[in-house]
């Protein structure tokens, strides 16, 4: 009896999470929110594969300590670290926060 209660429960979550979050109703989206979703995907698409290896390589670096692995490390978080403090990406940013309408 519980096990058929459990199967129950869990198609009924199923379909439950299936379905998703409710959907908000359209709204307009202005050009500067267009613009600032595609720098975002962007940005992602540049620094997560960058963060991934960083990660990776510093796993590498604290797990199996040798002169390789920590030259991987550093030459990974240096990558990063150039990345993600770029000139461009930092006043790219700066400029959206500072739009007056994106407060609004």
């Amino acid at each position: 009896m519980r096990a058929r209660l459990l199967i129950v429960v869990l198609i009924a979550l199923g379909t439950t999470a299936a379905q998703g979050p409710p959907r908000r109703p359209a709204r307009k989206v202005s050009a500067l929110e267009r613009e600032a979703r595609a720098y975002l995907e962007t940005m992602n698409a540049l620094l997560q594969p960058v963060s991934t290896v960083a990660s990776e390589s510093a796993w590498a670096a604290a797990t199996d300590v040798t002169p390789e692995h920590t030259g991987e490390r550093a030459g990974a978080e240096k990558t990063a670290a150039a990345l993600s403090g770029s000139r461009l990406i930092i006043e790219r940013t700066r400029g959206f926060l500072a739009s007056p309408s994106w407060t609004s």
